[in-house]
């Protein structure tokens, strides 16, 4: 977003899209059925992409704010001629990325910048044999569990075997138990550079061997029936790759880096909540903000909750 204005009032003037592919029809059809529903993939449905092999074949990731891939197209929207008004309701993280021109030129974006931080996050989901009573859950008998305050850096894990019925797995090959863990990432708060490549592949395999660590050592208070003499029970996840064995059968879990400046989870340091700005009085007269990292009247935190408010408060501003 590029600003543009007068001496008494500053708007919106120009929004630049960079367009990454070139699509084999006019529309994008982005879900795929997953038992009768409809589903966002894990990555984009390459058969309706022009460079959808080139994609494949470079390992591509068109989510990566540091890729090298180039655009095919830059498209300029002009204000008063493409549009009317902006709805931004990208995270707060993407922010020096996208809006450079914006804190060039207003402090009160650059203090909330600098002010309402943000952290990277690790997570990793486990598809098991066992189902929760026989890992030794004691509170089995409840309802199912979403623990926290656990153990860093994975110190949240939430039952999520309901999705069982969802996926699609053969009589042969049939978790009991589905966990999702997730935490704060040992890399923190450090800063967003858009300059410096952060290594995702590096950091990737750093985040294999916390899964590992983490499994091996801290997993025996809620699950007392997955450990053995020597550490985790590696054959109680489900491995359609046999070739991988021991600690190595983490390869066939999914394991994921929140790395990304639109992932990163917004944090509610203290003193920075004043520097959180509103859906509508942001300093732009044609710009609307939404997310959890503005400022509402109900929650200032990074939640579902926090954005749903921010997301009403934003509609407001059209009527």
């Amino acid at each position: 977003m590029i600003p543009g204005g007068s001496d008494e009032q500053s708007w919106i003037q120009t929004v630049k899209i960079g367009k990454q592919v070139n699509l084999i029809k006019d529309e994008y059809s982005p879900l795929v059925d997953v038992k009768g529903l409809g589903c966002w993939p894990s990555e984009p449905l390459y058969d309706q992409i022009v460079e959808g092999e080139e994609l494949k074949k470079h390992n591509i990731d068109l989510e990566d704010y540091w890729s090298k891939w180039q655009d095919k197209e830059e498209i300029s929207l002009e204000y008063g001629k493409d549009f009317d008004r902006v709805v931004f309701g990208i995270s707060i993280g993407a922010i020096p990325f996208l809006c450079p021109k914006i804190l060039e030129e207003n402090s009160n974006w650059k203090r909330m910048i600098e002010s309402v931080q943000t952290c990277l996050t690790d997570a990793f989901q486990l598809w098991m044999y066992p189902d929760i009573a026989g890992l030794g859950w004691k509170y089995w008998k409840n309802e199912p569990p979403v623990l926290g305050s656990y153990i860093e850096p994975f110190d949240t894990w939430c039952d999520m075997s309901h999705l069982i019925n969802r996926e699609s797995w053969s009589d042969s090959l049939s978790p009991n138990h589905i966990a999702y863990f997730c935490g704060p990432s040992p890399l923190g708060i450090t800063p967003i550079d858009p300059l410096v490549d952060p290594n995702i592949p590096k950091q990737m395999e750093k985040l294999k061997e916390r899964v590992i660590q983490f499994l091996q050592n801290n997993v025996q208070s809620i699950w007392p029936n997955s450990v053995q003499t020597s550490g985790f029970n590696w054959g109680l996840l489900l491995n359609p790759d046999k070739t991988c064995q021991g600690p190595m059968t983490i390869e066939s879990q999914y394991l994921r880096l929140n790395i990304q400046p639109t992932e990163r989870y917004v944090l509610s340091v203290k003193g920075s909540t004043k520097y959180r700005l509103p859906a509508g009085k942001n300093g732009y007269s044609n710009l609307v903000i939404t997310g959890d990292w503005i400022a509402n009247s109900v929650l200032n935190a990074g939640c579902v909750e926090s954005t749903v408010v921010s997301g009403i408060e934003a509609a407001k501003c059209f009527y």
